[in-house]
């Protein structure tokens, strides 16, 4: 027959490896469900991060075609369609277009006398 403290000891060797092994189970399966986690935070990075080269780009071309709008030869199209539109009098057009053609030859002024200033 066998002893009680060899049935003692094989008992908690089984249930020493039962442990073992049941632990290696929850930490591969921790380390699956870490691993998710981690995959599913680098996608959100990653798609804030398109988001944010993407909105750059939009502001980027927003800010072109404000500065497109600033030029007077744009200004002057856009003039032209609303008098077209008939949304502007033949009066406040030509106020408008003398307003953009003032600026224009301002800004011409203003290259030229740096010009001069430069040669100097």
């Amino acid at each position: 027959m066998v002893g009680w403290k060899a049935l003692k000891l094989v008992i908690i060797m089984m249930v020493g490896m039962a442990a073992f092994v049941l632990a290696g189970a929850a930490m591969r399966f921790a380390s699956r469900i870490l691993s998710f986690a981690f995959l599913a935070f680098m996608i959100v990075v990653a798609g804030y991060a398109v988001y944010e080269l993407v909105s750059g780009w939009t502001a980027a071309e927003a800010d072109d075609r404000t500065a497109r709008r600033t030029d007077g030869s744009d200004s002057a199209d856009e003039l032209r369609e609303q008098y077209v539109d008939a949304e502007l009098s033949e009066s406040e057009f030509e106020q408008e277009l003398e307003a953009i053609m003032g600026n224009e030859s301002v800004n011409e002024e203003d290259e030229s006398s740096v010009e001069l200033n430069k040669e100097l």
